[in-house]
């Protein structure tokens, strides 16, 4: 990402709005696509979801210096996944309603703290 990513806390989402940011918390609750982290305070994020839909007769393939293959038929799915308890990093832009939707995230286990 070429844009600057400042690290914040739920207090400060406001000063932050529909910009990119960074924040550190533990999911707290998930929710189908949505989840609240603890970030100095309760965050509510919108997971990404991306989907590719191929027509039923299409099989996406892919080959790797002719070493394996990766098959994909009709749906693929990529989302960001989160575990409840688990700590978090999240890249997203805060929304007007100061949610934040996730671009990236990376868990960092229990183990953190």
């Amino acid at each position: 990402m070429s844009e600057a990513t400042p690290r914040i806390t739920a207090p400060y989402l406001e000063q932050f709005s529909h910009r990119t940011v960074r924040i550190l918390g533990k999911v707290t609750q998930l929710r189908g696509e949505q989840a609240t982290i603890d970030s100095g305070g309760s965050i509510s994020v919108h997971l990404n979801r991306v989907w590719f839909d191929f027509p039923p007769s299409l099989t996406l393939s892919i080959c790797f210096a002719g070493r394996a293959e990766l098959n994909w038929t009709n749906t693929v799915e990529k989302e960001a996944h989160l575990t409840k308890d688990h700590a978090v990093e999240i890249i997203g832009k805060v929304q007007a309603d100061l949610s934040v939707r996730v671009l990236v995230s990376t868990d960092f286990g229990t183990g953190v703290g």
